[in-house]
C-alpha cells in the first residue's frame, strides 16, 4: 500500500513538474501590448480597455462573493484590483483620457513663455538659466 502512494506521489510530481507554465501574467500582457498606430486604433485600445476594467470589476465582485474563506476572498479582489490597476496604466500610456472616456488626450506643447515663467516662478534658477533650460 505504501509503494502505491509514493508511485501515485510520483507521478503526480512528474505530470505536474511538466506541466506548461504560463510566460506572462495577465498585467505583463497588458503592459506589453503594441502601441496602437493611429488615432482610430487608439480609441478602439480605449474602448477595449473600458470595457476590460469593467469586466474584471464584475470578476472580482463575482467570484470573490462566491467564496467561504476570507482569504479566497482577498485573492480574488487583490488580482482584480492588480489587473485593474495595470489596465489603467495602459490607457495612460496610449493617452486615453481617463479609462471610461473615448476622449483621446492631445499632447500639449508648452510655449518658451510658459516654460520661462514657470523655471522663475518655482525653480531657483536665474533668468540666464531658465532661458537656457527653455531653449532646449
Amino acid at each position: 500500500m505504501k509503494e502505491i502512494k509514493l508511485f501515485i506521489l510520483a507521478i503526480f510530481t512528474l505530470l505536474t513538474g511538466c506541466a506548461n507554465q504560463p510566460s506572462q501574467n495577465y498585467s505583463d500582457a497588458i503592459l506589453n501590448r503594441p502601441l496602437p498606430a493611429n488615432n482610430d486604433q487608439r480609441m478602439k485600445e480605449c474602448n477595449w480597455i473600458r470595457s476590460e476594467i469593467a469586466r474584471q470589476d464584475v470578476l472580482g465582485t463575482t467570484l470573490a462573493s462566491q467564496q467561504t474563506s476570507p482569504f479566497m476572498v482577498m485573492a480574488f479582489k487583490t488580482r482584480s484590483q492588480q489587473n485593474i490597476a495595470a489596465l489603467e496604466s495602459r490607457a495612460a500610456n496610449i493617452q486615453c483620457n481617463a479609462a471610461f472616456s473615448n476622449v483621446v488626450i492631445a499632447p500639449t506643447q508648452t510655449t518658451f513663455d510658459q516654460c520661462f515663467s514657470k523655471c522663475q516662478q518655482y525653480t531657483d534658477r536665474n533668468k540666464d538659466q531658465c532661458f537656457d533650460a527653455c531653449n532646449k
